[in-house]
């Protein structure tokens, strides 16, 4: 795997994943610190950005390897990978 694809028609970088798992992260130590705080406000605010992370993380796939080959390198998630077989 070489990237992910975020939603149709449209391929990110696997930091890009990553970028969003690290935000759902963020998000779920706001929601969190809204409840403690009893701040409905800001628990809402946060409830609805945490929906919209969630649904991209959710939609994210890996991409296919077409065009590619076994003993060629990839990049997964930041780390140089290299393709072994390649199975239909």
């Amino acid at each position: 795997m070489s990237g992910y694809v975020l939603s149709p028609g449209r391929r990110g970088a696997p930091r890009g994943l990553a970028a969003i798992e690290t935000r759902v992260r963020e998000l779920e130590a706001q929601r969190e610190a809204a409840r403690e705080g009893d701040d409905t406000t800001a628990r809402a605010s946060v409830e609805r950005e945490l929906r919209y992370w969630s649904a991209r993380r959710a939609s994210a796939r890996p991409q296919s390897l077409l065009g590619r080959e076994a003993g060629e390198s990839v990049s997964v998630q930041g780390v140089e990978a290299e393709i072994v077989s390649i199975e239909p």
